[in-house]
């Protein structure tokens, strides 16, 4: 249904219906002009934030972690540097965290042979209970972490101005 001649054609039925009932017809909003600091569709400095690299390591180390990619796991930087989590613990943890995928896979009635969302590991997490949680308490720890940043400073703003 999803489609432009779906949307045409429904678009044209409503005009015709309101040429016909005296009713001022419909029209499309104006096509409105990018901001300039758009070059290309999207803001430069948009993917160059120290956060959004920060993520994505952290994104590609525990999605390696979880599916047994092969080849070694390289923690990022930021996060060794952050001292919010025991390097140790966390290596050790990250070794052992497919096991994870194999207990729900194990239980569950849908089979999932390759994560590929953080949101599909949390839900895993919470699901298997609060032991797990503790079995994988640094890699729980790198998970609040990659959900509590903020993207950006207007989401952080955003939030600040919504608690005022």
């Amino acid at each position: 249904m999803r489609s432009t001649e779906a949307f045409h054609s429904i678009f044209e039925e409503a005009r015709n219906t309101a040429i016909n009932s005296l009713v001022q017809g419909s029209t499309l909003p104006p096509m409105r002009r990018a901001p300039r600091r758009y070059v290309d569709g999207y803001a430069p400095h948009q993917f160059n934030q120290p956060t959004l690299h920060l993520l994505m390591g952290i994104e590609q180390v525990v999605l390696k972690a979880i599916n047994k990619a092969p080849g070694s796991i390289s923690i990022p930087q930021n996060v060794v540097d952050s001292g919010d989590v025991n390097m140790e613990q966390l290596s050790t943890q990250l070794f052992m965290f497919s096991a994870v995928l194999q207990e729900h896979n194990s239980s569950a009635e849908r089979l999932i042979s390759r994560v590929t969302k953080m949101s599909t590991i949390v839900d895993m997490l919470a699901a298997q209970g609060q032991g797990t949680k503790s079995l994988f308490s640094e890699v729980d720890m790198l998970l609040r972490l990659y959900l509590t940043v903020p993207m950006s400073n207007t989401t952080a703003e955003r939030s600040f101005s919504s608690l005022c």
